[in-house]
């Protein structure tokens, strides 16, 4: 009976031993696997927060320079309307003689 649970024994200790090994090493791979995992997330995060930065402050700059553009057509519509008026064109005029003129 001795020597059947001694031959038992020599056969089970080695695979428990084994299993609690292997579910050490497999639990340890697991954890750096999920740390390895985690840092890249956050670097990815990080470029996808800074590629987003970027582009808002693109988008901002183009729309400050859309607005100046609309400004500028704004004014130049306005001054070109109102220098097509026949008051202003004869005021030039007068302006322009007035300045002959003194000129000579």
């Amino acid at each position: 009976m001795t020597d059947i649970l001694v031959t038992l024994l020599v056969g089970i200790v080695p695979a428990v031993l084994t299993y609690f090994g292997t579910m050490y090493q497999s639990k340890n791979q697991l954890k750096a696997a999920q740390e390895q995992h985690k840092t890249e997330l956050d670097k990815i995060k990080a470029q996808h927060e800074a590629e987003l930065e970027k582009m808002k402050q693109q988008i901002e700059l183009q729309l400050k320079a859309e607005e100046q553009s609309a400004y500028t057509e704004l004014s130049k519509s306005a001054f070109s309307t109102m220098m097509d008026t026949p008051e202003m064109k004869k005021m030039l005029s007068s302006l322009m003689i007035d300045g002959f003129k003194q000129a000579k």
